[in-house]
């Protein structure tokens, strides 16, 4: 089985296709200007990854 292989060996992988994913910030919706990951491939491939959420302090 082959890994795919990535400029950056911090990044995620998009769980769809496989290619880097990229942070972006969303600009629609209840959490408008939150964090997440989307794939660099888009919108080609729409894979998506959900940013963990900071603990209140």
């Amino acid at each position: 089985m082959q890994e795919a292989v990535r400029e950056n060996q911090n990044s995620i992988a998009c769980p769809r296709c496989g290619s880097e994913m990229v942070l972006r910030r969303s600009k629609k919706g209840g959490d408008q200007n939150s964090q997440f990951w989307g794939c660099s491939r888009y919108p080609r491939c729409r894979g998506t990854v959900n940013m963990p959420e900071k603990p209140a302090m």
